[in-house]
């Protein structure tokens, strides 16, 4: 989550190349039908080109029409609602989706609660999504930093409070195993078919866990 730089990339929506496919049918369809000089050709002319006309509408409000749904959890094929609901979960003011060209990403400001530790610090929870593309979210982290060790037990349950409250934006249940190596700080991997649970110990001077649902 660190060392991205705030540069945009710009990209093409995906829904471009048929969206032009469409506006193209319109063409031929019109043509094709507008020599047939009387009332039921242009009728049909009509109702061909309003189909159409709202077909390329729909592909380009509804991703999942055109097939650009990449993501198997739903919100995450959409970024402004993600962040939405990350915000009104508690995780803080939403921030620009960026890239560093490698990638896309959003983070929130440091939450912290409880006494300061040994190094001027207290607990904290930061927040996170991640993608190799800006249309869609491949994957949410939370992650809890342990300043003051004396804390360790409060700052493991909070973190797991906070989890279990995302998980429940995201519309997803919390399995009672990662529940359980959330609070107890235990290193756990769980899979199913539409997206990864983790949770893992971060390297570093102080003790921090991270938590990544990482959606198929």
């Amino acid at each position: 989550m660190n060392g991205l730089v705030n540069s945009r990339k710009q990209k093409t929506p995906m829904y471009v190349g048929g969206s032009i496919g469409l506006v193209l049918l319109v063409g031929g369809a019109v043509w094709w039908l507008l020599p047939r000089d009387d009332l039921r050709a242009k009728a049909d002319a009509n109702r061909i080109h309003q189909a159409v006309i709202n077909l390329f509408l729909q592909s380009e409000y509804d991703t999942s029409f055109v097939g650009l749904q990449p993501r198997q959890i739903r919100l995450f094929n959409s970024v402004h609602q993600l962040q939405n609901k990350l915000v009104a979960a508690g995780t803080g003011t939403i921030r620009k989706w960026r890239t560093d060209h490698d990638g896309w990403i959003y983070t929130t400001d440091f939450q912290d609660f409880g006494e300061q530790g040994s190094n001027g610090l207290p607990n904290n929870l930061t927040f996170c999504l991640e993608s190799p593309s800006p249309d869609y979210i491949e994957t949410l982290r939370v992650e809890v930093n342990i300043n003051n060790s004396h804390e360790r037990e409060e700052a493991l349950q909070t973190y797991t409070q906070t989890v279990e409250k995302i998980m429940g934006a995201i519309g997803i249940s919390m399995p009672e195993n990662i529940k359980k190596a959330l609070r107890s700080g235990t290193q756990l991997d769980v899979a199913t078919i539409r997206y990864v649970l983790k949770n893992s110990r971060v390297t570093g001077a102080i003790e921090s866990w991270q938590f990544a649902v990482i959606s198929r």
